[in-house]
Parts: structure tokens; sequence; C-alpha cells
């Protein structure tokens, strides 16, 4: 659920993807799959820091 960042960026993008991609607008699509990418790698450091603190915590 926590590791896998490959799966959740891809299903975030493709989420971004079907929200943003309507007919009659620009390339919005491009634009929404940027900002997942960006959403998921912070998401994936932010599992990652969480992870980490909880495994080397004393």
């Amino acid at each position: 659920m926590w590791g896998d960042g490959g799966i959740t960026r891809a299903r975030t993008a493709s989420l971004y993807q079907e929200y943003y991609d309507q007919p009659g607008e620009g390339q919005p699509g491009e634009v929404a799959y940027t900002l997942g990418m960006l959403i998921a790698a912070i998401h994936r450091l932010l599992v990652l820091a969480f992870t980490t603190n909880w495994l080397f915590r004393y």
C-alpha cells in the first residue's frame, strides 16, 4: 500500500488526465500529468520520510 510508488504515480496521473482531458481545451492533459507526477513524487517522499522515521525511532 505504502511502498509501491509506481502504481500510485500511474493511478494519480491517470486520474488527473481523466479529470482534465476535456475536449475544447488546449493541452490540459500534459499539465495535469505533470501535476500528478509532482504530487506522487511529494507523496512518495513523505511516505519515505515517515517510514524511515518509524523504522529508526528508538
